[in-house]
């Protein structure tokens, strides 16, 4: 079995596309497996090498980097994928962490950032660069202060999550809704991302805790 660290980059430009390429084949145990320009050829390379580290793009036509995690991590749950992105992209933060990416670095940082963080994410870690942190620490001391606790997610979100405190399971909830079972696990990691829980009971007794939901009003 090979020793080389195998990468699979998806970047819908072409510039950005070979800037990396030329930075990581400069490691000795980095082999570049394929270069997608797009979310679903990503996600269907993946299928095809299984590589060992994706450098995920976030804006992409076809498919974003969010959707493209999640379909990947759908096929892998141990799929280890880094978002690359711009400064102003941090909105997106929690919801590419929620996708099941491992790292999030900013397409304008150096070399060595980069390639540190490969390796650190192959190893199993969750790795993000010191800018990215520093916004998502300030979108959740934002999201403190808002007067309406669940105002950071959409109407949906919020119906699913009424239902996930009550104790409705990912299956349940797919029936209520009239979604298809994937989607209603997306939509439960996206939400205890946002709201930054770790688990489905935290956010279950925060919801109680701040009157969201009464225990007396069971799933239907």
């Amino acid at each position: 079995m090979s020793d080389l660290l195998r990468i699979l980059i998806a970047d819908d430009h072409a510039v950005v596309r070979q800037g990396l390429m030329e930075m990581l084949r400069l490691e000795d145990d980095f082999e570049i497996l394929a270069a997608a320009t797009d979310g679903r050829q990503a996600v269907a390379q993946y299928r095809a090498m299984a590589p060992d580290v994706v450098l995920m793009d976030l804006d992409m036509p076809e498919m974003d980097g969010v959707t493209a995690t999640e379909r990947i991590r759908e096929h892998d749950g141990d799929a280890r994928i880094i978002i690359l992105t711009g400064l102003e992209a941090d909105g997106r933060v929690l919801d590419a962490l929620a996708a099941g990416a491992s790292g999030y670095v900013l397409k304008t940082g150096k070399r060595d950032q980069l390639v540190s963080m490969v390796r650190k994410v192959h190893a199993g870690e969750i790795s993000m660069s010191p800018e990215i942190t520093a916004q998502m620490l300030k979108r959740l001391q934002a999201k403190a202060t808002q007067t309406d606790p669940l105002g950071v997610l959409t109407p949906r979100e919020q119906d699913v999550f009424r239902r996930m405190a009550l104790g409705a399971s990912d299956r349940e909830i797919a029936d209520e809704f009239g979604i298809a079972y994937a989607t209603a696990r997306t939509h439960v990691a996206r939400i205890l991302g946002k709201l930054g829980f770790q688990s489905r009971l935290e956010a279950a007794m925060w919801a109680v805790r701040k009157r969201i939901v009464r225990l007396e009003d069971p799933p239907k």
